[in-house]
């Protein structure tokens, strides 16, 4: 065996072991003095990761049901629009059915035949009692028709505001109540007519302008 080999393969474990003694030991004990040292630092970075950490899942929770209360705070508001709405529409449709039951059994009728002699003059019905002819016992139809006539407005009356329906009520004072003939000059018989006739007029235009803008 050469000499100058035995040398260095001897000595190369301990020389690695020194080296490992001499290098690693002083970097281990200075970590372990290091960190008594900064035991208080690395305790408030731990504790402080662990409150961002802790704060972060709070405020996701919170994002996450704030999410969902303004969710169905937007659900309960649109359910609540949809009520609304429903009520309007029921409201409107209960008005459009008054309105045109108004005009078609009140309003309309009277409209068409104001300036109808057979229907609007002063001659009383007589409550349907002088429909007959006298001499013949037979219906007098133009008698007929103007009592039916007037019997029927009294009849639906109660669809129009009071205030139209106390000037129906003063007409029909005439022509239901008495078998008169009255004069058309009198005040007696003008003054409900005209009354009536206006007030047929200006609730006839009210009625078309309201159903008008429902559709």
């Amino acid at each position: 065996m050469d000499p100058n080999l035995t040398y260095p393969i001897i000595i190369t474990p301990v020389l690695n072991a020194t080296l490992n003694v001499t290098l690693y030991q002083p970097t281990q004990t200075g970590l372990n003095d290091w960190l008594k040292a900064n035991f208080l630092g690395v305790a408030q970075i731990i504790m402080a990761a662990a409150l961002a950490y802790l704060t972060y899942e709070l405020w996701r929770t919170t994002s996450r049901y704030a999410d969902q209360v303004e969710t169905q705070t937007g659900i309960m508001t649109r359910n609540a629009e949809l009520s609304q709405r429903t009520l309007e529409i029921g409201e409107n449709n209960r008005r459009r059915e008054q309105l045109v039951k108004e005009m078609d059994k009140l309003v309309g009728p009277l409209y068409s035949r104001i300036k109808d002699m057979e229907i609007f003059n002063p001659r009383g019905t007589g409550g349907g009692r002088y429909w007959k002819d006298a001499s013949s016992g037979e219906i007098d139809k133009q008698f007929y028709e103007e009592g039916v006539f007037w019997q029927e407005i009294a009849q639906f009356k109660y669809l129009a505001a009071p205030d139209f329906q106390d000037k129906i009520d003063r007409y029909l004072e005439i022509k239901l109540n008495s078998a008169e003939m009255g004069n058309w000059d009198d005040p007696k018989y003008t003054e409900p007519e005209k009354d009536l006739t206006d007030a047929v007029r200006t609730r006839y235009g009210e009625i078309e302008s309201e159903l008008s803008r429902m559709e």
